[in-house]
């Protein structure tokens, strides 16, 4: 498996458990902290792979592709203050984006010609086989409504191996859903590995903040090349973030 396909069933599972779990309710003695988040998001992507023909005679290759670009802002919600959940330190929060922007395409190229073979004659073509009619067009897509409410969504913070990773709970939408299968999950390929460290969270005395900015580049290159699928995807999703965790008990 392709390690950002590996990464994203990971995701998913970790999003699946976060829907069993309501953001923690804890007990008066427990440590609780508030999370905010801003930033910025843009994406420049590219999707190609090759139209399967029509018929064994055709020759030649017809591409299609998708070229999808994005950009959308963050901004921090006021959230309930969570004390971290027992099992995995999981750190929950709302923030909403703002100023979603896209364009999307789709275009073909390229063509077919056909082999009749030796005997044409006995094998003539066909009405309409290996011919192709090519397409350039804008795609129609929609930002998934409920991120860009004023009451924000749901924002993770999971440990691993010493940092804070950052999904969104998208319950399995994506981010960005556009016309014909693009399936492209923003902020879910990785997922995005913060400079927050599970350590500086643990030392904050009460009414302390840690506070973390960067810029994470997440990748979406990936070849598929087999007799059934010949994809390929090429583009990157760049995370511009402020992240801030402080404790209010």
């Amino acid at each position: 498996m392709h390690p950002l396909r590996s990464a994203r069933s990971v995701t998913l599972a970790l999003a699946t458990a976060a829907l069993l779990a309501a953001p923690s309710t804890a007990p008066a003695s427990s440590k609780l902290f508030r999370a905010s988040l801003s930033g910025k998001d843009t994406t420049d992507v590219t999707r190609s792979f090759a139209v399967p023909p029509d018929s064994e005679r055709c020759t030649g290759t017809i591409t299609d592709t998708r070229h999808l670009t994005s950009s959308f802002g963050l901004k921090p919600v006021r959230s309930p203050a969570v004390t971290p959940n027992r099992s995995f330190g999981w750190l929950d929060f709302k923030a909403r984006i703002t100023r979603p922007r896209y364009t999307a395409r789709r275009d073909t190229s390229g063509d077919w010609g056909i082999d009749l073979g030796e005997d044409p004659d006995l094998y003539p073509r066909q009405p309409g086989e290996c011919e192709f009619t090519h397409v350039h067009e804008a795609l129609k897509c929609h930002w998934w409504r409920q991120a860009k409410t004023r009451r924000g969504w749901w924002f993770r913070l999971i440990p691993v191996d010493g940092r804070y990773n950052m999904i969104i709970e998208l319950h399995f939408n994506s981010m960005l859903e556009c016309q014909r299968r693009e399936n492209l999950q923003l902020i879910q390929e990785g997922p995005p590995r913060t400079k927050l460290t599970e350590a500086a969270v643990k030392r904050l005395g009460v009414g302390r903040q840690v506070t973390v900015s960067g810029t994470i580049v997440i990748p979406y290159d990936y070849d598929v090349d087999n007799p059934d699928i010949n994809e390929h995807r090429r583009g990157q999703e760049r995370l511009k973030y402020t992240l801030t965790v402080r404790r209010v008990r």
